[in-house]
């Protein structure tokens, strides 16, 4: 049977339980589908992973801002929490030990640092914002992503375009400004570390 947009354009964004999705490497069945109105696109699907796998989602509801949505299962007992602004998250893993010899790189994180800032950039050249974060569960990250012992959890980060202010909670949008440097005088030394 073939399918055709509706006749008239919507209004923002619908985000559909497409409850018999399939996906490669999940054992059941569903996803997450957001469409633009204007456009009846498909701009963003979720599928679940590892522990968090989707089975038949069913239910969706927002917070009161409309940032976040909130999806039961209809074969499980889980809430899936989905933020509607960020397109992407990623993990960054730094490998810390040779695999054949067992060395430490000592200079993994400064390595994997460099990437990240070098990605920044060029999301940002992009058109895209990305924003890092480390309060998340460092160890459920390795354990469901099943990341080997040479490597090790980082970071995280989001990427997404640019919302307004305004669908940020209050006390978020007071924090919404350019945040202080320190002066380069208490960060560069001459000769031995001062404390």
């Amino acid at each position: 049977m073939a399918t055709s947009a509706p006749p008239r354009d919507g209004i923002g964004e619908v985000w559909i339980n497409t409850q018999f999705e399939t996906s490669q490497g999940n054992a059941n069945y569903g996803s997450s589908t957001a469409v633009d109105t204007t456009t009846w696109q498909v701009t963003k699907k979720v599928f679940g992973n590892g522990a968090d796998n989707m089975n038949h989602p069913h239910n969706m509801w927002t917070n009161t801002e409309n940032s976040m949505i909130y999806q039961t299962q209809w074969f499980d007992n889980k809430l899936s929490s989905l933020d509607r602004d960020a397109a992407v998250l990623v993990v960054v893993v730094s490998k810390s030990k040779a695999e054949h010899k067992e060395a430490d790189y000592p200079t993994h994180a400064f390595d994997t640092g460099s990437a990240w800032e070098n990605l920044a950039i060029e999301s940002v050249s992009r058109g895209f914002v990305t924003h890092a974060m480390a309060g998340f569960d460092y160890e459920k990250a390795r354990s469901e992503l099943e990341i080997p012992d040479v490597f090790e959890v980082m970071a995280m980060f989001a990427i997404g375009k640019q919302g307004p202010k305004e669908n940020l909670p209050q006390e978020l949008q007071e924090r919404e400004k350019p945040a202080d440097r320190k002066e380069l005088s208490e960060i560069i030394m001459e000769g031995k570390f001062k404390k």
